[in-house]
């Protein structure tokens, strides 16, 4: 289905040289103060939990090189790369819980991962670092991430040991597009638990699926969504704090849990639902950007996922990019025309899922490649300007010539 959206193609453009951070502009994503649409990938691994950290990069750093220069060809822009997943590798913990360093090699985990920038840099190519993964479960491991969402002083102890050097070593490179807290918190929260505050409220989550964890292992830990939101608040404040140009994000599994469109959702990671988890002295500890990720149901989309209706249409505050779909969890379409969805439906950026090409609902990255080509003309490496949302004969006639 097309989006009943249009972009208007401005006449002027410019490249860019991946010379000049991305900001943020009138609520828009931005490189040099003009608007950029994020047209890319997820890695998201290489070798899942330790491409960074322990002196693992240079195992994986070949492929991983090869995958921007790749992108770069085909007309992307951008990246999302995993770095502690579960906790399996990074950071180093105590046998109580407690971070003491970010990797076991002296806490330069930051130099592998600027040897990485340096090479994104080369091809262009801004990168998001996502900081953990709850869209799977893993029982070995659980205990060490349960006691950073639970627990404030272990949870303290990650910060102050190990993102924010991270986030100081990084600070300023111009190929740090920015930092996606944690890829699907929503995998282990409670749902349909009552809360007089509408933030931490789950009760109308109770059918959508959130929570899954339990389906893997019956006995993993689940999170209330005060505790997730503090966690998420926590992490985004400090990067704030040391470093005000880099952009946070949270991959959210789905809409439900970003806007407000259906009685089963609501906009958890707002500001006020951040601060109101964290308090008001982690005031920084906002979104720059949301994120949705979006996969069919029996080959049929959510009619209100971001693949069915455009950006304007979710009434948000900031830019919303799609951060997984693919080609083969769509619903038939082919994933130009995804690409080309998420461009003329205004959205800030799309990244497809995944370069490594394993596991469900992934593309082959030659069919990814495929969609980066499809924009490249329209917004890779290039600024977009003078954006509208149009209903009617626009959006079938894109959808024809898709």
């Amino acid at each position: 289905m097309a989006c009943g959206c249009f972009r208007w193609i401005v006449l002027f453009v410019l490249s860019v040289r991946c010379s000049t951070s991305l900001t943020m502009c009138k609520s828009k994503i931005c490189a040099d103060g003009k608007t950029i649409f994020l047209s890319g990938v997820n890695q998201a691994w290489e070798n899942y939990g330790k491409d960074f950290g322990n002196k693992n990069f240079k195992k994986a750093k070949s492929r991983l090189t090869s995958v921007l220069s790749d992108i770069h060809k085909a007309g992307g822009n951008s990246i999302r790369i995993f770095l502690h997943t579960d906790a399996s590798s990074t950071p180093q913990f105590t046998t109580t819980g407690f971070v003491t360093a970010a990797d076991s090699n002296n806490n330069h985990i930051d130099s592998e991962m600027k040897e990485y920038l340096d090479e994104a840099k080369k091809h262009k190519i801004y990168v998001f670092f996502v900081l953990w993964n709850f869209a799977v479960f893993n029982s070995v491991h659980s205990k060490k991430i349960s006691g950073l969402v639970t627990d404030e002083k272990k949870l303290r102890s990650y910060i102050d040991k190990a993102l924010i050097p991270i986030v100081k070593g990084l600070k300023g490179h111009e190929a740090l597009g920015g930092y996606d807290i944690a890829n699907e918190p929503e995998g282990a929260i409670l749902a349909n638990q009552y809360h007089r505050n509408p933030c931490f409220n789950t009760k109308r989550l109770k059918n959508t699926g959130v929570g899954w964890w339990q389906k893997t292992q019956r006995r993993a830990p689940l999170f209330s969504m005060q505790q997730m939101l503090r966690f998420l608040n926590w992490q985004a404040h400090a990067i704030k704090t040391h470093d005000r140009t880099a952009l946070v994000t949270v991959g959210a599994w789905s809409q439900k849990t970003v806007h407000e469109l259906t009685p089963d959702s609501y906009n958890y990671y707002s500001d006020k639902c951040l601060i109101a988890s964290g308090g008001l002295l982690k005031y920084r500890g906002k979104l720059d950007f949301y994120q949705m990720h979006t996969y069919t149901s029996k080959r049929s989309y959510d009619d209100k996922s971001p693949m069915e209706i455009c950006a304007a249409t979710h009434n948000l505050d900031k830019p919303i990019v799609i951060g997984e779909f693919s080609e083969s969890g769509a619903d038939g379409r082919k994933i130009e025309k995804l690409f080309k969805h998420a461009y003329y439906g205004e959205y800030a950026g799309c990244w497809s899922w995944h370069a490594k090409g394993t596991g469900k609902h992934s593309d082959s990255f030659t069919v990814q490649k495929r969609g980066l080509m499809s924009i490249s003309g329209l917004s890779s490496n290039k600024y977009t300007t003078g954006l509208t949302c149009n209903l009617g004969w626009i959006s079938k006639w894109i959808a024809k010539i898709g």
